[in-house]
């Protein structure tokens, strides 16, 4: 996935500044994207077979601890007194 950028600041269409809001429109086009996301893996985690390995559960609740915390960072950003979460890259194949 590419970088997320906010819109720019001048809109020639509308003639206008955008509001903040409004030039964060692609980060939120993407929040829905994770939300269908979020979905599809409860699917799954529901679905799960049998034959996964001690690790492998591991490996899955470690990624959703990750995918976690780094959505706590996102939502918290600019908040004052706040620490952010540990985030790494989970692998699967590791």
């Amino acid at each position: 996935m590419k970088p997320i950028k906010p819109c720019p600041k001048h809109d020639c269409i509308l003639h206008r500044d955008l509001t903040a809001p409004e030039r964060l429109d692609p980060a939120m086009t993407v929040i829905k994207f994770m939300r269908s996301e979020l979905d599809d893996l409860e699917y799954r985690l529901k679905n799960a077979s049998d034959s996964l390995t001690e690790d492998q559960l591991l490996t899955i609740c470690d990624a959703i601890s990750n995918a976690y915390h780094a959505v706590c960072n996102a939502s918290r950003l600019g908040e004052s007194g706040y620490h952010p979460l540990p985030v790494r890259v989970v692998r699967w194949d590791s």
